[in-house]
């Protein structure tokens, strides 16, 4: 399985004679670990791409450039950074913010999974949600362009960050498989509460985490 980050797991062997033994067998590996271009990318959506300029009404845009520092390893990790507006007392729907491309040569199976991310950052704070609710799809439809319309093209298993959540009513999406050379999109579905005089919503943050695997 790849996350967006790569994570190599080195496993080493110790076979020991028992404790009281005087006798100890080791057994030594070497890990050559290489390095590659990923093949499982993430890829602005036309949502992203049209609404981009922050002046814009509504505005939707994605980050590919932004990273994070691994707590544990001290290496620096992508972490793209998705930015969307919703509004007040309506419910705002991108259908196409993010892409999930496979560039690979064999199928992949794709869901999203919201975890604290490696540099030690929370998944949310329940404060930033106080006031708004969140649902993130995957869509299945081969390629991109799927209309949200068409509960056929869209996994039923999104996340949802539900307004007050402490944790996430649901916490990840289902599974989608994206063929060879293809890709899928990601919705955003938004609802902000109606406050009348005074309203200043604060940004709502979500962690989450792109998980691939490879399709036997």
């Amino acid at each position: 399985m790849t996350k967006r980050w790569a994570v190599a797991i080195i496993a080493v062997l110790l076979v020991a004679a028992p404790a009281a033994a005087s006798v100890i067998t080791q057994n030594f590996l070497l890990a050559d670990v290489t390095t590659d271009t990923a093949c499982f990318v993430k890829a602005a959506g036309t949502d992203a791409s049209s609404f981009g300029n922050p002046a814009q009404d509504p505005y939707a845009d994605v980050d590919l450039t932004s990273t994070i520092v691994s707590a544990d390893t001290n290496v620096t990790l992508l972490q793209e950074t998705v930015t969307v507006t919703g509004y007040e007392g309506d419910r705002v729907t991108y259908t196409d913010v993010v892409r999930y491309q496979n560039n690979c040569d064999y199928d992949i199976s794709l869901r999203l999974v919201v975890e604290d991310d490696p540099a030690g950052n929370g998944a949310f704070a329940a404060a930033d949600w106080a006031d708004k609710s969140l649902s993130i799809y995957l869509s299945k439809a081969t390629g991109v362009g799927g209309d949200f319309g068409n509960a056929a093209e869209w996994d039923t298993t999104p996340i949802v960050i539900a307004k007050g959540d402490a944790a996430a009513t649901s916490a990840a999406t289902g599974s989608v498989t994206v063929a060879a050379g293809s890709a899928v999109q990601s919705a955003f579905v938004i609802e902000v509460d109606q406050q009348g005089a005074g309203f200043a919503s604060t940004s709502g943050i979500l962690r989450y985490t792109a998980e691939a695997t490879a399709v036997p």
